[in-house]
């Protein structure tokens, strides 16, 4: 989920310093207010709550006790703002996100990298330079079976896929007619905004998240109800339709290198903004040229054991979990070490 921003809609919010997250949610709901927002999923810091006409930010700080008054832009005064003891104002810019090079980054496994986010989840950073803010790659899982203590929700974000690595997870999407569960292969790109919850998860669910940008406003629906009535496959979300891949039913099957390649359709859903594709190594010795990224490229081994050769970093053993980025300096390639091996590609431009 993504930050609570006064600029999402020109209203104020009230911000509190405090130790506890979680202790201080629970004096507010106390209170009538109820949750609408948590910044970011991953890791949260920032929890948003609404009640009696008020938005009150929750921020995960060292030193309890500072407010803050957060405005949007527009209510910046021409002149000087006096000074009131106790209570600090900000106003909300629209800053760009700054253009970052592309650039090699690699991310090893390690047991000790996963934190707990939103709904419980146990999230893993893919990408800790998120690329100036640009970018954000997560491995996300959920161990064991059952229900899962999510709500019907949205994202503001220019783009977002989620693609099951292990296990299933059932989901339901609005205007997408009943839930259904993804399995290890699938995947689904959410349109920006679009409704949706996750319902229940087992066999210690694994999937991959992307988002652009890496921070990204997430809001709670407390009205509509999922699923809803309206069924319309088509409907477009900000110029994006909503895809499901599910790859048992993959018919459009590419050879490069040894590798089989399923397209899993992001980029005709997303007017060229982005591509994901699945490599499958039916054998060992499967090769595949990296072509150089233009703007963003991405690299996820989701099983079996593989080799990077090629870059100036030179030979690179990676194992299942493992990622990289990379940039637009021709000539790496990627070697299968042994059958059945397959990794996930993401990139922008699609």
């Amino acid at each position: 989920m993504g930050r609570a921003n006064a600029e999402d809609d020109g209203r104020a919010a009230l911000e509190f310093a405090v130790l506890e997250l979680e202790a201080a949610q629970s004096v507010f709901e106390a209170l009538g207010f109820r949750l609408e927002g948590v910044f970011p999923a991953d890791d949260p810091r920032e929890l948003e709550l609404w009640g009696w006409g008020l938005r009150v930010v929750l921020m995960r700080a060292e030193l309890a006790g500072r407010a803050v008054l957060r405005l949007p832009s527009a209510a910046r005064p021409q002149g000087d703002v006096p000074e009131l003891e106790g209570l600090e104002l900000r106003f909300d810019p629209d800053v760009p996100l700054p253009a970052t090079p592309p650039r090699f980054e690699l991310t090893r496994l390690a047991p000790d990298a996963w934190i707990t986010g939103r709904a419980g989840m146990r999230y893993r950073d893919l990408l800790p330079s998120r690329r100036g803010g640009r970018f954000i790659v997560s491995h996300i899982a959920i161990p064991g079976e059952g229900p899962v203590p999510d709500y019907v929700h949205f994202h503001r974000v220019r783009a977002q896929s989620i693609h099951c690595l292990r296990g299933w997870v059932e989901l339901v999407y609005e205007a997408q007619g009943p839930p259904f569960v993804l399995q290890a292969g699938d995947a689904v790109i959410q349109p920006p905004e679009i409704r949706h919850r996750v319902l229940r998860s087992g066999g210690d669910l694994e999937v991959l998240e992307f988002g652009h940008p890496a921070e990204h406003p997430t809001r709670r629906d407390h009205e509509m109800q999922l699923p809803n009535s309206r069924v319309d496959a088509d409907r477009r979300w900000s110029g994006q339709r909503f895809v499901r891949h599910v790859t048992a039913e993959a018919t459009a099957i590419a050879e490069a290198g040894g590798f089989e390649v399923e397209d899993l359709g992001l980029s005709a859903a997303t007017q060229g903004l982005f591509a994901q594709r699945i490599f499958r190594a039916p054998t060992a010795g499967a090769r595949h040229e990296l072509a150089p990224a233009e703007d963003f490229a991405f690299a996820f081994v989701a099983g079996g054991r593989m080799q990077l050769e090629g870059g100036p970093e030179g030979v690179v053993e990676l194992e299942a979990g493992e990622a990289f980025a990379w940039d637009s300096a021709p000539g790496r390639r990627l070697l299968a070490l042994e059958p059945g091996a397959w990794w996930i590609e993401i990139r922008l431009p699609g």
